[in-house]
């Protein structure tokens, strides 16, 4: 059960994230689902919608629509999916090259990655491998400070 601290931290966070351009998406608390209707495509950077939501549901997890030219790999954990997304990540950075320095990193719940990176265009893969997933603005991820399961997400390096 989080305390009126969790929930002030949330409203916050949604506010932060909109007045920094980062669409905003009302999530059931505790979960990954959409509380709105039309679902990530009412995410929004407008702040009074963001200011009014959370003033009444203050629990309600993040979720982020990536921006155009942003993607994010989501690398699973086995804890959470029973794949191990971090060994794919790390042959692939073995393959193709580190990382871009200082690109934002949320953990997840379940101990995945959220590695957002800029993208100059042309066709995308759903998928990098076994345990990474490949999110871009047709869909959403579930963002800092928000939790599944009572465990909260966090950024490591922030967006």
């Amino acid at each position: 059960m989080q305390d009126s601290t969790d929930d002030d931290e949330l409203a916050a966070a949604a506010l932060h994230y909109a007045r920094n351009g980062h669409a905003v998406l009302p999530l059931f608390p505790g979960t990954k689902v959409p509380r709105v209707k039309r679902g990530l495509h009412a995410a929004t950077t407008d702040i009074e919608t963001v200011r009014q939501h959370w003033d009444t549901h203050s629990r309600d997890n993040i979720g982020l629509r990536p921006a155009e030219g942003v993607l994010v790999l989501d690398v699973e954990s086995v804890a959470g999916h029973g794949v191990d997304g971090h060994a794919t990540l790390a042959a692939l950075i073995a393959e193709l090259g580190p990382l871009p320095e200082n690109c934002p990193i949320a953990e997840t719940a379940t101990g995945g990655r959220h590695i957002w990176l800029r993208c100059d265009g042309g066709p995308l893969v759903a998928s990098l491998g076994s345990g990474i997933d490949v999110k871009k603005h047709s869909g959403y991820l579930v963002v800092p400070p928000s939790r599944i399961n009572g465990i909260p997400y966090r950024w490591i390096v922030p967006l």
